[in-house]
């Protein structure tokens, strides 16, 4: 996820504090980060992403 751009959520206390309300989706529109290449990201390390057809590839 730093390496899409999601730099502060290496900082533990952010990432307890804010990760709580926050959500994949609404970090990448708050970072600009089109959800088609962290969706591609997670599919080539291996993770399969549920529900990923209810999104719009920007």
């Amino acid at each position: 996820m730093v390496q899409l751009g999601f730099d502060q959520i290496a900082n533990p206390i952010i990432r307890n504090t804010a990760g709580r309300a926050m959500t994949i989706p609404k970090g990448a529109k708050c970072k600009g980060i089109s959800i088609g290449i962290i969706i591609e990201a997670f599919e080539q390390a291996g993770y399969t992403v549920i529900g990923k057809e209810l999104y719009t590839y920007e």
